[in-house]
């Protein structure tokens, strides 16, 4: 009896893991996080400096690794006012949190600046 339950057991649970979601996870870029999370997680950085009424929603976004836990993020923001800005920020993530370190928005900086000056 001993056997058949372990036999059970050890069939049921590869099984039960392949009823999940049939997609496999995204890959993760620095730490803890993937592309998804570090955008979601940078739009909200961004919100949070420049006020809620910014919008970071349904705008292209991608990031990459610049080695170890450094990311580059390429996205953008629209302000209050209608124009949209597009902009690239270097990052560290740590786990699943990520700190903005510079950041530069094209057409207004000519280089990047320390994100914190924002």
């Amino acid at each position: 009896m001993k056997g058949f339950i372990a036999a059970t057991i050890f069939v049921t649970i590869p099984l039960l893991s392949a009823c999940g979601s049939s997609e496999p996870p995204a890959p993760k870029i620095a730490g803890g996080m993937d592309q998804k999370s570090i955008c979601q997680t940078s739009g909200y950085i961004i919100r949070q400096k420049l006020g809620d009424n910014f919008k970071t929603i349904n705008i292209s976004c991608s990031a990459k690794s610049t080695g170890g836990n450094n990311v580059e993020i390429s996205s953008g923001y629209k302000s209050p006012l209608g124009p949209s800005f597009r902009y690239t920020a270097l990052g560290v993530v740590n786990g699943t949190s990520l700190r903005l370190e510079k950041i530069r928005v094209h057409g207004v900086d000519e280089d990047f600046v320390p994100f914190n000056s924002l």
